[in-house]
């Protein structure tokens, strides 16, 4: 759905105004984190390795490498994606 002008002018003006009142506010809105080709394979690699390690605990009986898998598998990706 478009603006119409009138409403374009009126949402510029607040933005004009927020970014004079507070900066740090502003680019808050206006600068994304930027989300690395190398982050999103960490993620996948580590679900994966993950899941393979859970899946081998279960196929010898073993909780500790499931418990360990599951782990590598939820958490460490996590992790990573809240360094972002």
């Amino acid at each position: 759905m478009a603006l119409r002008d009138e409403e374009q002018r009126k949402l510029a003006e607040i933005e004009r105004g927020l970014a004079a009142e507070d900066p740090r506010l502003a680019s808050q809105f206006t600068e994304r984190p930027k989300l690395r080709t190398g982050t999103i394979a960490e993620i996948a690699v580590m679900l994966m390795a993950g899941s393979v390690m859970a899946g081998v605990g279960v196929q010898l009986g073993s909780a500790v490498l499931i418990v360990i898998g599951g782990i590598v598998a939820t958490i460490v990706p996590i992790m990573i994606a809240a360094r972002l």
